[in-house]
């Protein structure tokens, strides 16, 4: 009855904001990608880090996204240029949530 519809209106909350996390962390790790793009296309002759994050970048994340833990987010390459961004933010209601993408330079 009326519970049952209480709580179907309480999980729906729940996935919207879900949802809406996810789409802010993608939306922040595709601004990282191209300020990546950019800097490599700026740095390709010199010889400086191709990739990193601004520290106007990681205080949007935590301000956009919810209880977002010290060291994260974090940005890593490997030997073959892979660079990996990996955005964590815990949600009290929901437990930890992870997004994380990869994306190699020209």
């Amino acid at each position: 009855g009326v519970l049952g519809l209480v709580g179907m209106q309480a999980t729906m909350m729940k996935t919207q904001l879900s949802s809406e996390d996810r789409a802010t962390a993608a939306a922040l790790a595709d601004e990282l990608v191209a300020d990546c793009q950019m800097s490599y296309a700026t740095t390709v002759l010199q010889s400086e880090p191709a990739c990193s994050m601004s520290t106007a970048w990681t205080n949007k994340v935590s301000a956009l996204l919810p209880s977002v833990p010290v060291n994260t987010p974090t940005l890593t390459s490997n030997a073959s240029g892979v660079w990996t961004i990996t955005i964590i933010w815990n949600e009290p209601s929901r437990g930890v949530d992870t997004y994380f993408t990869e994306f190699t330079l020209p």
